[in-house]
Order: structure tokens, then C-alpha cells, then sequence
């Protein structure tokens, strides 16, 4: 029963999305994205992540967008990221209801600005990361091989 147990906690906390390697034909934006991570699972809710980096004309931007999702018909509400006692550039990108089979999940996705060379120094040690918000905060570490990949998909491009 407790391997069975743990085979399904596996499956559903373990679960990821792949990874983004795609240029819009229409645009021209370039889109490299690491896979998704699952970083903290609380009671009422999870964080996510994934490292990426968007290029279009010669402007490149390299960051981590954050997903929280929040199964108590509360949204997240996320004000600030933290790394360690230093305030990330952070800003909310989209508040949207997900997984509204039975009643709707209030998800918020937001955005770590980072630079180039940060993202580099990232791809070896990682980013251990604090969410802070009216309604709860979040805390989680995106690893090295996250921002690692992206790089090397970024010198492909």
C-alpha cells in the first residue's frame, strides 16, 4: 500500500511540462524555454517554474516565469521575489482559472526579469527563490540544468 501510495504522489507532484524551442514565423520572436518545474506543494497550493529566454530583432530577454496556482477560490496575489535578502525585479504577467472540472483553480503567472550574465552564473548554482503575497508566499529553488539548457539552446538561435 505505501509504494502505491508513493508511486501516486510520484506521478503527481513529479509532473513537469516540456520544454519551448520555437520562432514565430509571423513575429519573429524567439521562444527557448526550459521544461516546467513543480518547486513547493503547500496544502491549498503550488509553485511552479521554468528558465527562458526571448529574442526578436536583437533584443533579448532572459527570466523565470513563475506559476502559482491556488486551489481555495483564492488568488495568489503575489506583490515581490526574493533571493536571500535581495528583491527580484518581479511583475505579474496573467491571473487565470485552470482544472475547472469540479470548481476552478486561481492560477497567477509572473516574471523574474533577470540579465545575461546572472542567467549564466543561475546556470551553475541555480535560484533558490522567495514569493511574497497578500495571500500566502511560496518558496522553491529552479536548478542549474534549467537555466544550463536554455544557454545552450540560445547559441543554437
Amino acid at each position: 500500500m505505501r509504494a502505491s501510495l508513493g508511486l501516486v504522489l510520484l506521478v503527481l507532484f513529479g509532473c513537469t511540462w516540456p520544454s519551448v524551442e520555437e520562432v514565430n514565423p509571423h513575429t519573429g520572436l524567439t521562444t527557448i524555454a526550459s521544461r516546467g518545474y513543480t518547486l513547493e506543494l503547500q496544502w491549498n497550493a503550488t509553485l511552479a517554474a521554468r528558465a527562458v529566454h526571448f529574442k526578436r530583432n536583437g533584443t533579448d530577454v532572459w527570466s523565470v516565469y513563475t506559476y502559482v496556482s491556488r486551489d481555495d477560490r483564492n488568488t495568489p496575489l503575489v506583490d515581490s521575489a526574493w533571493s536571500f535578502g535581495r528583491k527580484l525585479p518581479y511583475r505579474k504577467i496573467d491571473r487565470r482559472r485552470t482544472n475547472c472540472a469540479i470548481d476552478c483553480n486561481r492560477q497567477e503567472q509572473g516574471e523574474i526579469v533577470l540579465n545575461r550574465r546572472l542567467f549564466e552564473i543561475l546556470s551553475e548554482t541555480g535560484l533558490t527563490f522567495h514569493l511574497v503575497g497578500k495571500r500566502g508566499s511560496y518558496t522553491g529553488h529552479l536548478p542549474a540544468d534549467a537555466f544550463a539548457n536554455v544557454l545552450a539552446k540560445s547559441q543554437i538561435h
